[in-house]
């Protein structure tokens, strides 16, 4: 019984701060709920880089591949010819 009491004037003191401030409990379960839905998109932007590093590695590969492997084969060609 005395712990409601307690609880109930906590309550009622904070309940009167917070009111000073100027804070409403529905806007404090707005901010919450906008809060959550920050970092479920901050979340959803770091899954998406993730997978633009590995398109963009797989590009460099590519590039790359377009440049060393026709001299690689170059280079396999000459030495089997010169054999």
């Amino acid at each position: 019984m005395w712990v409601a009491l307690r609880l109930l004037m906590l309550s009622l003191v904070v309940g009167v701060i917070l009111s000073v401030i100027g804070l409403d409990p529905l806007n404090i379960i707005q901010s919450l709920g906008d809060f959550v839905r920050w970092v479920v998109r901050r979340f959803e932007d770091f899954f998406h880089l993730g997978f633009e590093a590995v398109e963009r590695i797989i590009r460099y590969v590519l590039l790359g591949a377009a440049v060393v492997v026709p001299i690689w084969l170059l280079v396999r060609l000459f030495k089997v010819s010169e054999r």
